[in-house]
């Protein structure tokens, strides 16, 4: 599962202008650019849909979230939303 998703995940991400950080597990790590703002605007914005991310202000990544893969109709949503994200800025 994760050998499928975790590529596709990160192709989409990049096409949308994030930028996915190497991973071997079961989650990406998604740098947003700008500041840490942006990274907590899509935070709420995807939590508004139900999409829970993990923010990693905590961790020193004030311009990240982590995302665990998740099955496909979930994560063909949760690009989906960042695009509307994407293009609401």
């Amino acid at each position: 599962h994760n050998d499928q998703w975790r590529p596709w995940l990160a192709e989409q991400l990049t096409a949308l202008g994030l930028e996915p950080l190497g991973s071997e597990g079961n989650f990406i790590l998604v740098r947003f650019p700008g500041d840490g703002g942006r990274s907590a605007a899509a935070d709420a914005f995807l939590g508004g849909r139900g999409i829970i991310l993990r923010n990693m202000d905590a961790y020193g990544f004030p311009d990240c979230l982590r995302l665990s893969l998740g099955l496909e109709d979930e994560n063909r949503e949760l690009i989906a939303a960042l695009g509307e994200f994407i293009s609401a800025a």
